[in-house]
């Protein structure tokens, strides 16, 4: 699968699991209407948004519209050194 070395980077540089157990794992690309994001998000314990760019708004936007209280992103690891954004 394309882009697992980034992914298992993002966790890394997080210092956490992306998932244990039997939580629901979802890869989602980021160029899904928003709506597409929210649900989906709704449905997972969690989950990797590729091909963020210019859908980073609203994919913070279906973050924060979804997963409140279970907030936990980095954005473009790659770009900013695995900065929490």
């Amino acid at each position: 699968m394309a882009g697992v070395t980034g992914m298992s980077g993002c966790w890394s540089a997080a210092g956490a699991p992306i998932a244990q157990g039997d939580d629901v794992f979802t890869v989602l690309p980021a160029t899904l209407p928003q709506h597409d994001l929210e649900r989906r998000l709704a449905d997972c314990d969690a989950a990797v948004l590729m091909k963020l760019g210019r859908h980073l708004p609203k994919v913070r936007r279906a973050l924060e519209k979804k997963r409140p209280a279970r907030l936990r992103h980095l954005c473009g690891a790659r770009h900013h050194a695995g900065r929490p954004c």
